[in-house]
């Protein structure tokens, strides 16, 4: 009679294995159809960004390389004939 209570109780822990399953197996599909729908924005949100970040970093370079090589004053126009 006591093995039948041993019985009864693993299969309630069998039970909530298998719930505790199903919930992980329903979040996980729930969490890829989400990137299915919402993929194309994402790798755009990820790409402007990406963007931003290396034009940033080329203009902070190039601004420190060209410092003092631009002039601050120019000379005059040169007159073009026109022919």
């Amino acid at each position: 009679m006591q093995s039948r209570g041993f019985f009864v109780s693993m299969q309630k822990a069998v039970n909530v294995l298998s719930l505790i399953s199903f919930g992980i197996s329903a979040s996980l599909f729930g969490a890829v159809l989400w990137v299915l729908a919402n993929g194309h924005s994402i790798k755009s949100k990820m790409a402007q960004q990406i963007q931003a970040e290396v034009m940033v970093l080329v203009l902070d370079a190039t601004s420190k390389q060209m410092q003092g090589m631009m002039p601050v004053e120019t000379g005059p126009a040169l007159p073009f004939s026109a022919q």
